[in-house]
């Protein structure tokens, strides 16, 4: 027992981290039916554009520090998520094709900025780190904002509409309304937000790597569709990537705790997606527009 509630405890430590990136998902994946595979380029850049910041912040004062690195995680991965809409409105790629592009570009731009795949965060300045509040209170303090924000978004007007568009997004353009705006604030906030989380899981292990985002959706996909399982009334489903995030990786706790090789754990996450899918959507008639089903 006690083994259980220290894998959860852990559990919960680690979600800390990943809670950002479920919650882009859970906007552009299970509202909008985008299958956003730019999500993990998002990731990785928004950690790579706030080790470029710390590269060169060592004389600012901590508030100001604070501020400019999350400003530039969030930049990083809202870049990620604003050329994907480009590609899309400009040149009318679909949504897949222009996730396919972005990651093949941002990882080579990636690569070029920092001039190596990986860079280590010591001797740089942490932030979120002071005398008052420890490194892990203050990312707590942030997560807990961008899940308030998150909150208040899908119970307003903009929430809605994203809503909407996953269902039909005909509705605008019978309604001459515009479909565009929602679209491109949706994807950029899901990914401003990809790009927060990979700010936070570069810091909490010291050091950036370029292709830190690989299989990012995959944990994702595997998160929202355990929140599904058990939060079930739609009035609450904000609370599903929240809930996913946290079993997920207590799943991983319990598993490393049983001596299971971890570099197999993709095996188990896609296990775990099928097992679901098979027992608690089997039946069930998805929209043409969910292809992911989550």
């Amino acid at each position: 027992m006690n083994g259980v509630v220290t894998a959860l405890v852990q559990a919960c430590t680690q979600a800390i981290v990943y809670i950002p990136l479920v919650m882009g998902g859970y906007i552009t994946i299970s509202l909008m039916k985008l299958p956003d595979i730019a999500l993990e380029s998002a990731f990785s850049f928004g950690a790579v554009s706030a080790y470029l910041f710390l590269s060169y912040a060592s004389s600012f004062p901590g508030s100001l520090g604070v501020i400019g690195v999350l400003l530039l995680a969030l930049s990083g991965g809202a870049l990620v998520g604003y050329g994907a809409t480009l590609l899309v409105q400009k040149l009318k790629f679909p949504h897949l094709l222009s996730s396919i592009v972005m990651v093949g570009c941002m990882q080579g731009f990636t690569l070029l900025m920092m001039g190596t795949s990986n860079r280590s965060l010591a001797g740089l300045p942490s932030f979120l780190q002071t005398n008052y509040f420890s490194e892990q209170s203050a990312m707590l303090c942030i997560v807990t904002v961008v899940f308030v924000f998150c909150f208040l978004i899908s119970r307003r007007q903009l929430g809605y509409a994203c809503a909407v568009y996953g269902i039909n997004k005909k509705f605008f353009r019978y309604h001459r309304m515009d479909g565009a705006y929602v679209y491109t604030t949706g994807v950029i906030i899901a990914h401003a937000l990809a790009g927060l989380s990979g700010y936070l899981f570069a810091q909490s292990n010291n050091f950036v790597d370029a292709t830190s985002g690989n299989g990012m959706v995959l944990l994702v996909v595997t998160c929202l569709i355990m929140g599904k399982l058990f939060i079930k009334k739609q009035r609450w489903a904000i609370f599903s990537p929240l809930c996913g995030v946290i079993f997920y990786l207590l799943i991983q706790q319990l598993l490393l705790k049983c001596g299971f090789d971890l570099k197999l754990f993709p095996l188990v996450q896609a296990l775990v997606i099928v097992a679901a899918v098979a027992s608690h959507f089997q039946g069930l008639e998805l929209h043409y527009n969910d292809q992911l089903g989550v």
